[in-house]
């Protein structure tokens, strides 16, 4: 098991046990020091069905209407205030629970408030108050915030950095993120060594606890300035002696009369120079960079089937084709995977089968893999040089300038135009293509003067491709990241640009190859990738009509289809920020092509064939589209 925050594999053992699951150990990372789960068994479904609150009712007639009288609301709305004028002021809360925030918020004069939860028995309280409910920041379109707030809700979620990245994405430009999470040095377990609470503070559902350095880290690994992480002391100095004179709880019931303000200012105030107060606040804000905020995006392609001679006749023999080549390798020897090989997630649900083939959805990620791929994955792309792993069409000289045109030349554009944006111009800059193919993307390359190298493991391809580019340009090998060709590593430890198209789903440990990049390459070097997505309208095209695959989920070939999630959560632990982004697809034309004799009516489909770039826009922009191309850029290592 690794740490999430650095990677590390060493770790020891803390006091203390899960109070709700004592056979899950508590873990302290050697290297940085953040506290966590050695199992992280929720999800989002233990959250919406309320299980961290089962006495909704009863904590609803109590509380209900009173939120604004909570200290920790008080405390909350007074900070806000200090900081901006509320009244002009957008909040969302994510992990908003039942409310009493945005309430006290609302009440406050607040310009407008909304939450993010996802537990379903609160929707009522929302309705009441006449208050936008969201259950994932995806549900969010038209809004951004001035505040962000996350409180004590941080150290539930597997993956926070890629969540403060998605929620970036809402922030105001001048906005703050406001996160609240309990101390992992809190006095009683760092200074006290207090026994009841060590067997009482640490609960399943809590993935993390963080001191104030690993917080602060999470923060500058999600691409944010990080204002200030501080401590805030919740609970008072007879909380305290009470745990440590009868192991319990709630001593602020029972030692009441010992409390004042000015104690408790005092007493806080010691505890934050100890960094041992119970909780941290974290104030960020968006710097230049940071979280993608300046990344080129674009979406939608113009794309013809017709002009790359996609008949509707090469549609249906490209579906016999992916059918006859699943049913060769159906009953060769398979593995099962127990965990995402994005992410390790182990909560994994059935998405579809395809000629025999099981792909999930990774609960946590949202990677979808196939769960039962073949054993030996090479057998797939072995040949001779007399056949191909790739259909005739790619190797043809009539083919060859027309894909040359309408799809390699407006990536090489656009991936170029990102360079030229990134300002670490170098001279002579070398383009590697690893997976070169063709080599149709090289050729648009060099026109943009880029030196040019192609490494493919397609004989056929590489000699079709050398024949265009000139002999020796493209090399036959693949990237093996165990023992790499020491020929191809250099390459990469040379290179400027690094295109990976249409590889990184064919391969087993997708994980590992971006982290190998990232150990590799050299800073400021770009790294691209194009992958197929998910969500997205192919996906569930391919779910509806699983006989009729032959691009996207296609089985045994594609052994994973990507969300930005996964990519995100691992290329910026790899040591890479996005600086450009480019989403498209063929979903459209995907559903018309599902149906038995969609092409009966030829002026008919040629009709919507002719809109179908405008749709299919529309669809991309909705974060539908199933092609996400990446361009990532090296921002650790030697120069």
């Amino acid at each position: 098991m690794k740490c999430y925050l650095c990677g590390s594999i060493k770790y020891h053992q803390k006091k203390g046990r899960v109070r709700d699951n004592p056979n899950i150990k508590i873990l302290e990372c050697d290297e940085c020091g953040l506290v966590f789960l050695e199992r992280q068994i929720t999800n989002n479904l233990y959250y919406a069905e309320g299980n961290m609150r089962k006495t909704f009712d009863t904590f609803v007639r109590s509380q209900l209407g009173r939120a604004s009288k909570l200290p920790d609301t008080k405390r909350r709305i007074n900070y806000i205030k200090q900081i901006m004028e509320l009244s002009n002021a957008n909040l969302l809360d994510f992990g908003s629970g039942y409310g009493d925030f945005l309430i006290a918020a609302k009440a406050n004069n607040a310009n407008y408030v909304a939450g993010i939860e996802i537990e379903s028995q609160v929707k009522p309280i929302y309705k009441n108050h006449q208050i936008d409910l969201f259950e994932s920041i995806d549900e969010i379109r038209n809004h951004t915030y001035d505040i962000i707030s996350i409180f004590h809700c941080i150290a539930h979620i597997h993956d926070c950095i890629t969540l403060l990245k998605s929620l970036a994405h809402k922030l105001k430009d001048n906005g703050k993120i406001l996160i609240e999470t309990p101390n992992a040095n809190d006095a009683l377990l760092s200074i006290f060594d207090c026994e009841s609470f060590a067997n009482f503070t640490y609960q399943e559902c809590m993935l993390y606890y963080f001191n104030p350095h690993t917080l602060k880290k999470i923060g500058e690994q999600a691409g944010f300035n990080v204002e200030f992480v501080k401590g805030v002391q919740r609970y008072p100095l007879s909380n305290t002696l009470y745990w440590l004179s009868k192991g319990k709880p709630a001593g602020q019931q029972y030692y009441w009369h010992l409390d004042d303000t000015l104690l408790q200012a005092n007493y806080e105030s010691k505890l934050a120079q100890l960094g041992a107060t119970d909780t941290l606040l974290m104030q960020l804000s968006k710097k230049e960079g940071g979280g993608g905020q300046n990344a080129l995006v674009c979406f939608g392609k113009e794309f013809d089937n017709s002009k790359i001679l996609r008949t509707p006749q090469w549609i249906k023999e490209q579906v016999a084709k992916c059918t006859s080549k699943a049913n060769k390798f159906l009953k060769q020897p398979r593995k099962i995977l127990k965990a995402c090989p994005m992410c390790n997630g182990t909560s994994l649900k059935p998405y579809v089968e395809i000629y025999g083939f099981h792909y999930v959805e990774c609960e946590n990620c949202e990677n979808l893999f196939i769960k039962d791929p073949l054993k030996n994955i090479a057998q797939l792309y072995q040949n001779d040089g007399t056949e191909s792993s790739f259909d005739d069409a790619y190797y043809s000289n009539n083919v060859f300038p027309i894909r040359l045109e309408v799809i390699s030349k407006p990536k090489a554009n656009f991936i170029n135009k990102t360079y030229q944006n990134t300002n670490k111009i170098a001279r002579n800059p070398l383009w590697l293509d690893i997976g070169c193919g063709a080599g149709e993307l090289l050729y648009a390359a060099r026109e943009l003067g880029f030196d040019i190298l192609g490494f493919e493991s397609d004989t056929k391809a590489v000699h079709f491709a050398n024949n265009k580019l000139g002999n020796n340009i493209v090399q036959e090998g693949f990237l093996d990241i165990n023992s790499c060709d020491l020929n191809l590593l250099k390459s990469i430890q040379d290179a400027q640009i690094i295109s990976f198209l249409n590889v990184l789903e064919h391969l087993e440990s997708p994980k590992e190859t971006l982290e190998f990049f990232g150990k590799e390459m050299k800073k400021d070097s770009l790294l691209v990738i194009e992958v197929p997505r998910h969500p997205s309208l192919a996906s569930f095209v391919n779910l509806v009509a699983p006989n009729q695959v032959y691009r996207h989920l296609i089985a045994p070939l594609h052994l994973n289809i990507f969300s930005e999630k996964s990519l995100e959560s691992v290329y910026t632990k790899a040591g890479f920020k996005l600086v450009g982004k480019w989403v498209y697809g063929q979903g459209f034309m995907d559903i018309i092509h599902a149906f038995t004799g969609f092409d009966r009516q030829k002026n008919l489909y040629k009709q919507i064939n002719q809109i179908s770039n405008e749709v299919q826009k529309v669809i991309d922009k909705n974060n539908l589209g199933d092609f996400l191309l990446l361009v990532l850029q090296k921002i650790k290592g030697k120069k």
